[in-house]
């Protein structure tokens, strides 16, 4: 829903010169409800293996408003979560 509604704003404000992007960071901290939970459940199933690193999710932001010719587009800090739903999809 995020990605979309990112995208509908892109079009509607981009004649106004401005810009709409996204990043969708994945598993990066455990749940206030877990506690000090390690994601061990979550983590194994990722195809990186690994929780995002904080400094990564943070480059991501800092190319996206660095780049002045990007709109609409939207970058997956995720370690592979999202290709990992997909294939499950498949």
């Amino acid at each position: 829903a995020l990605w979309r509604k990112m995208k509908e704003f892109a079009v509607i404000y981009g004649e106004k010169n401005l810009r709409f992007n996204a990043v969708l960071p994945g598993p990066m901290l455990p749940p206030p409800e877990l506690g000090d939970s390690k994601m061990v459940k979550t983590l194994p199933t990722l195809p990186l293996k690994r929780s995002v690193d904080l400094e990564d999710a943070a480059a991501c932001v800092e190319f996206l408003l660095s780049c002045n010719s990007l709109t609409g587009t939207v970058l997956f800090a995720d370690c592979g979560q999202s290709l990992a739903n997909r294939k499950n999809k498949l």
